[in-house]
């Protein structure tokens, strides 16, 4: 008797999914907090180091831009909402008290 090619893959990817890694992670997981930068600052390489520092430079920068492409849009929004309207009801009441006299 010969085993069915679906049996022996089923099997196949039982054992893959239960086996412990062998080695390291691939992929190592971001710092979550400072104190895991720190704890991990000791152990890192020259390169690693350097590749942490850009992360933190570009996560301010994005963060920055952010910010103030926020600021800008309320800024907008209560420009034109609020104070064009405003602009406009008043001068809708300048003209019909002039239309009075």
């Amino acid at each position: 008797m010969t085993a069915r090619p679906e049996e022996g893959s089923v099997a196949r990817c039982r054992l893959s999914r239960g086996a412990p890694h062998a080695g390291p992670p691939m992929i190592k997981s971001p710092f979550r907090s400072w104190a895991d930068l720190h704890q991990a600052w000791k152990t890192l390489a020259g390169y690693e180091r350097f590749e942490v520092l850009v992360a933190l430079v570009l996560r301010g920068v994005i963060g920055v831009i952010i910010a103030v492409a926020l600021y800008r849009l309320i800024a907008g929004v209560v420009d034109t909402v609020l104070l064009r309207a405003l602009i406009r009801s008043t001068m809708s009441c300048s003209n019909k008290s002039s239309a009075r006299s």
